[in-house]
This record gives C-alpha cells, structure tokens and sequence, in this order.
C-alpha cells in the first residue's frame, strides 16, 4: 500500500522496435495493444484518504502537489482513497501552460495493489476516469502496424487535426507525440524484486510528425 514517501515503483524501459515481421506477429496474437505516446513527464499519480492527489516523477521522484481545475477534475470522480495510477504530466502544452495528466493505468485500488493482467486493469482505469479538459485516457488501437505505417505518412487517425477524440484537442499536443507504445494485455505490474514473466510494452518512435 502506498502511503507517501520514496515511491515505490520503477519505470521499466521499453525495447525501441522499427516495423518488421516480428511487429506483425505479436498484432496477429491478439495479445498486444497499440496506444499514442506523447513526450510527457511520466510518473504515478496518488491520491490520499480526502482525494487529494500529487504527481511523483520517474524523472526525478519529486512530488508535485496537484491543484486547480486537474484536482477539481479528480475529486469530481469520487474515485476511492489510496488508489494510484500510471500517467505523464503536463505542465507546458502548446499555448497552455495548466497541468493536464495522461492516465496510461492504474497500480493500486483503494490501498490494494492490482496484480491483474493490462487488459483488466485497462478496462478498470477505463470505468473510474471521466476525461475532460484536463484529463485524459490514452487514444489506442489494436491495429497498430497500419496505424503507425499511417502516422509516418502523416495521415494517422490518432493523430489527425482536429481529432476531438476523448475530449483531447490536436493543437495542444500535437507538438508532442513520438509514436506508438505497444502494450501486452496478458502483462502485470512490475513491483520492486519482481521479474517480468511477459514483455510488457514495445515503443514505436517517430523521428518526426
């Protein structure tokens, strides 16, 4: 359970892959799902016993207390104390400079941790989180090789001007987006002294979009 303090995940590193047979294969398994990755100050997101919440960064593990309309946005959720998520902060987006957060998951429920595969964990974050102005849930595909085929040529789905999709305006993070993350639906947390069973994710980096 976590209380405060030094926190108490680390950020696994993602395999930097090019597309390739290999690509293909894991989306033909079925087991792996593509969402956008945007260059973001990632960290996990706690929150106490009153709903107040503080952003702690993998970057450097320094605590961010989170205020204003983000933290007017989370206690409007009723979300149980103690729970905590996985997610990128930002703090300067476009012309913004209001903090917004990037829920990618979801590590603990009400003190408990949640040893459960992505993609239940996914649908949880999914039922709990209410996207809004500064608020938002990854935009993901199953079909990931077309979609990343589609974003170096620029005509990306996810990426599209003017996409409105979960509320998320495309001129304030268009500036920020590096590709595809490819995550195993079968995979678990990864806790201090546990060994991964499963490869959890894979990037898919764009040099330029």
């Amino acid at each position: 359970m976590y209380r405060g303090g030094r926190p108490p995940y680390s950020i696994e590193k993602p395999m930097v892959l090019r597309p390739g047979p290999f690509l293909g294969q894991i989306q033909e398994s079925g087991d792996y799902y593509g969402e956008l990755k945007l260059d973001e100050d990632r960290g996990f997101i706690a929150l106490d016993a009153v709903g107040n919440a503080t952003f702690y960064s993998y970057r450097n593990q320094f605590p961010t207390k989170l205020e204003g309309p983000v933290l007017d946005q989370i206690k409007a959720m009723n979300l149980p104390p103690y729970t905590v998520f996985d997610g990128g902060k930002f703090s300067r987006v476009a012309w913004s400079r209001e903090t917004r957060l990037w829920i990618f998951d979801i590590l603990e429920l009400d003190g408990q941790r949640l040893r459960l595969p992505f993609r239940e964990r996914m649908a949880l974050r999914n039922s709990l989180i209410v996207t809004g102005t500064h608020i938002w849930l990854p935009l993901g595909t199953a079909t990931f090789v077309h979609e990343f085929e589609n974003m170096i040529q620029g005509r990306s789905a996810l990426i599209k001007e003017g996409s409105l999709t979960y509320g998320i305006p495309y001129d304030l993070f268009k500036g920020c987006v590096e590709g595809l993350v490819v995550k195993n639906l079968n995979s678990k947390p990864s806790f201090p002294g546990k060994v991964k069973e499963v490869a959890s994710f894979f990037k898919l980096r764009l040099v330029d979009v």
